[in-house]
């Protein structure tokens, strides 16, 4: 693993576009410089290393900034692949213990499943209760029987399935459009 300071001059590049553009050509240029001097094409520039380029807005960024840079090994579609990342020289550290982070994970996950069993739950009684509702609703003159209840009557062999009747805006699913 190679670790490397480098301070970037930004000013030249920037003078060669907008003023709006300035942000944009400075991420662009720090890229460049990291490519050419770490002789690798894959480069990652870090949070904190963005929010410094962006501090003062897109059109004010810094002349001059100093990074570390360092090479690490990832797996990109099953190749093993060294990539450089960069970070602003003042970025806090950031560890993560990974022990920590297996615990928040399996955490996470038993309260989805608590969750998704809940509702698979409510889904359940919700489906009860409309098989228990009334099958017929008097809707206008004539009564309509209703879908999730219709089902239900039919097997039940009650009167009211085996009579249905429509309103005039409404057409049966089995006539045929002539």
């Amino acid at each position: 693993m190679v670790e490397r300071t480098y301070i970037i001059p930004l000013r030249k590049e920037m003078a060669k576009v907008p003023k709006y553009k300035h942000t944009s050509k400075a991420v662009k240029t720090v890229r460049q410089f990291l490519q050419r001097h770490m002789k690798n094409e894959i480069v990652k520039l870090g949070r904190h290393l963005n929010m410094k380029l962006h501090e003062r807005g897109r059109k004010n960024t810094p002349h001059k900034i100093e990074v570390r840079t360092w090479t690490e090994k990832v797996k990109i579609k099953d190749k093993d692949m060294e990539i450089v990342k960069a970070e602003w020289i003042n970025a806090p550290k950031e560890e993560v213990k990974v022990e920590e982070k297996l615990k928040k994970e399996s955490i996470k996950v038993t309260k989805e499943d608590v969750k998704k069993e809940q509702d698979a739950e409510k889904k359940d009684e919700a489906k009860k209760e409309a098989l228990e509702q009334p099958l017929v609703k008097n809707e206008g003159r004539k009564p309509v029987v209703t879908g999730v209840a219709s089902e239900a009557a039919k097997k039940a062999g009650s009167v009211a399935a085996t009579k249905e009747t429509f309103r005039r805006d409404q057409k049966p699913i089995n006539e045929k459009k002539k």
